[in-house]
């Protein structure tokens, strides 16, 4: 039993012409292209991001203040901005 479902697609005429020129240079239908494009996009949206090892966390601690309010008052601290309370 076949699982495909086959759709139909509307493109622009320059779109089609460069989907036609990079398949045809792949050596692959301009459907596969695209099915290939739409899957790694897909994956791109809701692949899990992987928080722990996030180069980000390595900056964590690098900066040190007396101040208790940063994150309250980081407008203030940064760009002089008004105080908010805590």
């Amino acid at each position: 039993m076949k699982t495909d479902i086959a759709t139909n697609l509307y493109f622009p005429k320059e779109l089609y012409a460069d989907m036609k020129k990079i398949s045809k240079k792949l050596g692959i239908s301009i459907a596969e292209y695209v099915r290939q494009v739409v899957q790694k996009d897909i994956e791109s949206r809701i692949k899990e991001i992987d928080w722990e090892n996030d180069p980000l966390w390595d900056i964590i601690g690098i900066g040190e203040t007396k101040e208790s309010d940063i994150s309250i008052n980081h407008d203030h601290y940064l760009y002089g901005g008004q105080k908010k309370e805590k």
